[in-house]
């Protein structure tokens, strides 16, 4: 499917998605078809688009579609689990230690899968999970969003503050983030946009030959705008989900560089999101001209 969006008089293609049909009312990406077991993927029929699919081995699985929970009558077995998650890590886990330690697995193609289990630790610090009893499932979308109050703000601040988009989660901050690095990269006159991947999700959709763009995948935020900065050339630097210790330390060193960031952050209000130490010290700094 192809999606465009307008700004100004400007058309932009969204993305390209390219999913497998299971019936006429539901779509899953080919990548995640291959990988479910043949009770999910006939649980699923009828379901239309759906925004998640969590599966567990201590009850029912669930989607989410649009902003709603919903069960599904099936249940997986603990060493069923066990074994998609594994063929999810291509055979092997140590070949994705780094993002389990974080608790996920990037599929790539935008798909993310949460997983929840008992953490193994070593000196206070998160190295892997073990005895997996649930997982979720991210299903991106390419959907059109209009970013124009971004790109107005962005000019009114002549490129030189920037903004952060924050929601609870699930609120379509990444859907958002996305289209604003779209509108950017693209038009008669394109900023050069660096897009900071961390989870391997914000830059579905974004692979068109004919964006000014460059994708960090897998970087972590603070040296992800640090490479952005020093060696890109961003003009504009986009990364999903800030807030801790690290990346404000990371945003301030390179802040002075006089690029502007477009982040994310989850927070229900504005006083939820200022309550956070991390960002409260990064709005004193005047890092970000605006919250959306």
């Amino acid at each position: 499917m192809t999606f465009q969006t307008y700004f100004g008089d400007r058309l932009h293609i969204v993305g390209y998605m390219e999913n497998v049909i299971i019936n006429e009312m539901t779509f899953l990406p080919p990548k995640l078809m291959k990988l479910l077991p043949k009770k999910v993927k006939e649980a699923l029929e009828g379901m239309g688009d759906i925004e998640e699919l969590r599966l567990s081995a201590r009850g029912y699985a669930f989607v989410r579609k649009q902003g709603k929970n919903l069960s599904l009558p099936i249940c997986m077995e603990k060493k069923e689990l066990e074994d998609l998650v594994l063929d999810m890590c291509g055979g092997s886990f140590y070949a994705h230690t780094d993002s389990i330690s974080l608790g996920f697995i990037s599929l790539g193609e935008g798909l993310r899968v949460g997983l929840s289990g008992r953490a193994v630790t070593e000196g206070g610090k998160v190295m892997g999970i073990r005895d997996v009893e649930s997982i979720c499932i991210r299903i991106p979308h390419a959907v059109a969003t209009d970013v124009s109050e971004a790109i107005l703000l962005l000019e009114r601040f002549d490129f030189t503050r920037g903004l952060l988009v924050y929601a609870p989660p699930a609120g379509g901050k990444t859907t958002y983030l996305r289209n604003v690095a779209l509108a950017l990269s693209s038009g008669a006159s394109p900023r050069r946009v660096v897009v900071v991947d961390s989870r391997d999700e914000l830059s579905f959709s974004l692979g068109a030959p004919t964006l000014c763009i460059d994708i960090l995948k897998g970087y972590p935020v603070g040296y992800g705008i640090e490479v952005a900065t020093r060696t890109l050339g961003a003009e504009v630097i986009i990364c999903d989900e800030i807030g801790s210790e690290a990346d404000a330390r990371a945003i301030l060193a390179v802040q002075s560089g006089g690029v502007p960031l477009v982040a994310s952050a989850h927070a229900s209000d504005v006083q939820g999101l200022m309550g956070r130490q991390t960002i409260l010290g990064l709005h004193r700094a005047g890092v970000f001209g605006a919250y959306l």
